[in-house]
Order: structure tokens, then C-alpha cells, then sequence
């Protein structure tokens, strides 16, 4: 039997962080709308829609919520569509993989993001990543400073191909599996 898969996209809700870093993941869910014809139907804890890829539903979900609060929507999610079996994949900004490179992986710790812990703590760590590099911030920066940046002007001239990468490894794990999309994807600069 054909699994559903659940595309939950981190990231701050709001205006006011539409094009930071770490909402990468909320920008990949835009771009996936955009790319396919979707509109976004809102519901009460997010923003949601369906489609069919390869036979396969494939729900594509971003919370109203703040990163380090992700879990709770997605879980509520899950709840309300009866979709505790599906496939979910998980895609947030990572700082140590560098801009223009993806990386997919299968369950694992948080590695010290907060809304990853936050997904970890209400549904547990059987899940799919879809790491989404940032690269590193620098010296004389902090963390939260580095990630709640907006992209710079020559990040975003090349974002919409990191972002059509992302997309095809996306729709490669739904068609043929999470080992294909990792060979074919991971670590590959696109940029």
C-alpha cells in the first residue's frame, strides 16, 4: 500500500520574516505552490495544500507558528487528516551545509535547531529531513543574528535554483524512493 506524504516546512510565521534564512523552509512550500498551480487553504494552526505526485498524495503544510514551536502544529496536522502513516518530510535551513547544497536524511537528532527539536519532541524522530543549506554565519555574528538575516541580494539571484533542486528531490523521493533522491541529490552543488 502507497504511503501519503506530509511536506512540513519550518519556519517563523509573519511578515516580518518572509525572506530570512531560517524561514527556507516556508520559502520551499511557496516555491512547491507556486511551481504546481496550489493555493494555500487556511485552517486554524497553518496553511495547507494537496496534489497528487506519481499516484501519490503529497500534503505540503507550513504552521502559524514560530520555529521553535513547529512541532506542535505539524502534529495537530497530522491529527486533523488522520495521517499518522504517511511519509513526513521535514524542511528547514541548516547552517552546516553550505548555501546551494541540500542534503536528505532519515530520522536522527535535532543537531541543535530548535524547530527540528520542537517537531522531534511532539512526533518523534521517524522522519524524513530535507536540510537546506545556509552556510556558516560569521565570526563576528551570533546565531539567532545569522539566521533571522534576510538572504543578500546575490543569494537570492541564485535561491529559485537551489529552490527547483530542492523540488525535484522532492517529487524523486515520492516517484522512486528516499535512497534514489539521496544519491542523486545530497551534498551536489546546484549553484
Amino acid at each position: 500500500m502507497k504511503r501519503d506524504f506530509v511536506l512540513a516546512c519550518l519556519g517563523n510565521w509573519g511578515k516580518k520574516y518572509e525572506k530570512t534564512r531560517h524561514n527556507f523552509g516556508f520559502i520551499l512550500g511557496e516555491f512547491i505552490a507556486k511551481k504546481l498551480s496550489e493555493k494555500f487553504k487556511d485552517i486554524d494552526f497553518g496553511v495547507f495544500f494537496k496534489t497528487k505526485i506519481s499516484g501519490q498524495q503529497l500534503y505540503v503544510f507550513k504552521g502559524k507558528t514560530f520555529m521553535n514551536l513547529s512541532g506542535e502544529p505539524i502534529r495537530r496536522f497530522i491529527d486533523y487528516f488522520n495521517l499518522q502513516n504517511a511519509n513526513l518530510i521535514i524542511a528547514y535551513d541548516d547552517i552546516t551545509i553550505p548555501f546551494g547544497k541540500i542534503k536528505i536524511a532519515q530520522n536522527g537528532g535535532a543537531g541543535g535547531h530548535k524547530g527540528v527539536q520542537s517537531v522531534i519532541e511532539n512526533l518523534g524522530k521517524d522522519n524524513i529531513r530535507m536540510k537546506l543549506g545556509i552556510g556558516k554565519k560569521r565570526k563576528d555574528q551570533n546565531l539567532a543574528e545569522f539566521v533571522l538575516e534576510e538572504f543578500s541580494p546575490e543569494e537570492l539571484e541564485k535561491l529559485d535554483k537551489i529552490l527547483d533542486f530542492a523540488f525535484s528531490a522532492i517529487m524523486t523521493m515520492i516517484s522512486e524512493g528516499i535512497e534514489k533522491a539521496m544519491s542523486l541529490y545530497n551534498h551536489k552543488s546546484v549553484i
